[in-house]
């Protein structure tokens, strides 16, 4: 796809995909497929929800509060396939263009929590995130060197994202189509805060109240919050698959990063958006999408002799998601 017209040979152009032909549309590769509104997947017998928000903020007197709230969603992938150019320079006669196609989305997740959360603003029905942004097919993404992730793997995807606490996102990945993928084939991901330094000293503050929690700390026992993939795994078993592909993206790739308005810089800074996506068509012809996404914030955490330490303190979110019969999403 180097160097060859995709949709557009200049600028940037919206293509409606009622007037694509599907060789148009299977130009945006894996992305084709998500095309459409999607909703929460009936949640497993006895769960509240396939949905989940997990989020550990210091609490009063160097305390912590451990935040877990299930959650409704709707995201939606319009059927507007985005196409640009991107110029460079000259070599001879020949210019390095790089040509990109995409899809734009908006998502909107509804909390399901009511009395087992304390925080007012976080109850049902709560809109408690809202989000916008594009996905990007980018196959000619290494034209120029270097743009590999640390395993080396060929970077041919990049999410763009705004989110109203006045934040955006570039994550940087790649696509794949893993081979015998079932449940157990989602990697854990830990719950736990990360300090920075002086872990002895957190341990005691920290750590030890969640390895022996009280009741009120976990209002919602079914969800797994120290291992929140574990969940997406239990919710597709017994489920099998014709064909599955998987988006990794992370701030952290190539020139990926993070900018916050200055309250945020200064108080919670975000250090990391680390996030997959698993685009699963069911052997009986139903297409699903997972994802499990992973942010680091920053706050300061209980330390020795009253000195606070600096802690990355995670907040996961994961949903199983069915398409929907929506044509578009409201608000």
């Amino acid at each position: 796809m180097a160097n060859q017209p995709v949709l557009s040979s200049a600028g940037i152009k919206a293509y409606s995909v009622a007037n694509l032909t599907q060789s148009q549309i299977n130009q945006l590769g894996p992305l084709a497929n998500l095309i459409g509104v999607w909703e929460n997947a009936p949640a497993p017998e006895g769960k509240t929800s396939t949905g989940w928000n997990v989020i550990m903020v210091p609490g009063p007197q160097n305390g912590f509060k451990l935040e877990v709230m299930p959650y409704s969603e709707v995201l939606e992938f319009k059927p507007v396939v985005i196409a640009a150019a991107n110029k460079g320079p000259f070599s001879g006669n020949n210019e390095e263009v790089q040509h990109i196609v995409g899809l734009m989305y908006n998502q909107k997740i509804t909390s399901l929590c009511h009395d087992q959360c304390t925080d007012p603003d976080l109850k049902a029905p709560n809109v408690i995130h809202m989000e916008t942004g594009l996905f990007l097919n980018v196959k000619d993404f290494n034209t120029q060197a270097g743009l590999e992730n640390s395993n080396g793997l060929v970077l041919d995807f990049a999410r763009l994202a705004t989110i109203p606490h006045g934040n955006s996102v570039l994550a940087i990945g790649q696509t794949r189509q893993p081979k015998g993928f079932s449940s157990g084939s989602i990697k854990s991901i830990s719950g736990l805060p990360e300090p920075i330094n002086d872990f002895d000293s957190f341990r005691i503050g920290y750590l030890t109240g969640l390895e022996n929690p009280s009741p009120s700390a976990r209002p919602f026992p079914e969800f797994p919050d120290m291992d929140p993939n574990h969940f997406l795994n239990d919710t597709i078993k017994g489920q099998t698959f014709s064909n599955v592909w998987e988006i990794t993206m992370d701030t952290g790739n190539a020139t990926g990063g993070i900018l916050n308005i200055p309250f945020i810089q200064n108080n919670v800074t975000t250090s990391q958006v680390s996030s997959s996506f698993w685009i699963e068509q069911l052997t009986n012809g139903t297409w699903q999408l997972q994802y499990s996404q992973f942010i680091y914030l920053l706050f300061p955490g209980p330390g020795s002799n009253g000195k606070p330490i600096q802690v990355k303190w995670p907040h996961t979110t994961i949903n199983t998601l069915r398409k929907s019969n929506l044509t578009t999403m409201t608000y």
